[in-house]
């Protein structure tokens, strides 16, 4: 599938990238830190740590070993995945109308969809761990990406598109962040 030397994603693979960069002075992936990969339980409910690490700049930093540092292709695999989950949160939580799903733009909205069903294809079969156990994440992922693409077809028959942002809980607990 999609031509991937491997079908093994290994977070070892960004812990050499963190130790690759570690004593550089330009970083790589300059968000790609410690805490990213061994986040406290506090740390583990930071959207913003986990977009660190599936961030564009880990997917190219991964990249740019293999090319560069000669790192094994299997490499490639876990690069095109980070790069694939940036793109669905991108998708997923849009705040401007040039990310939004929009149908004025066919082939950009139809790219979009064909990207997200193959997204939730993918997390479907993808086993998780040593043992392959169905994880609640994957789920989450089915289920949220699946309500997006059905409510973009009754939305966008009246507006002309859809921010997906105002569909997550972010403003939600920004009010509970105020209360506080």
């Amino acid at each position: 599938m999609n031509d991937l030397p491997s079908a093994v994603v290994d977070i070892s693979h960004i812990r050499d990238l963190l130790t690759f960069q570690q004593h550089k002075t330009l970083k790589l992936a300059p968000k790609l830190t410690v805490s990213v990969l061994q986040p406290s339980d506090f740390e583990k409910m930071n959207i913003g740590l986990a977009m660190n690490l599936f961030s564009c700049s880990v997917s190219v930093a991964l990249r740019f070993l293999l090319e560069k540092e000669g790192i094994p292709v299997g490499y490639m695999t876990t690069a095109w995945f980070v790069d694939a989950c940036n793109h669905w949160y991108d998708l997923m939580s849009s705040r401007h109308p040039v990310m939004s799903l929009s149908r004025r733009k066919k082939d950009a909205y139809d790219a979009a969809i064909n990207f997200l069903c193959s997204f939730m294809d993918m997390i479907a079969k993808l086993d998780i761990g040593d043992r392959g156990h169905w994880k609640p994440v994957q789920t989450g992922i089915l289920m949220s990406t699946s309500f997006v693409i059905n409510m973009a077809d009754d939305i966008l028959a009246n507006q002309p598109f859809l921010l997906t942002s105002r569909l997550t809980q972010d403003c939600l607990e920004n009010l509970f962040s105020c209360v506080r």
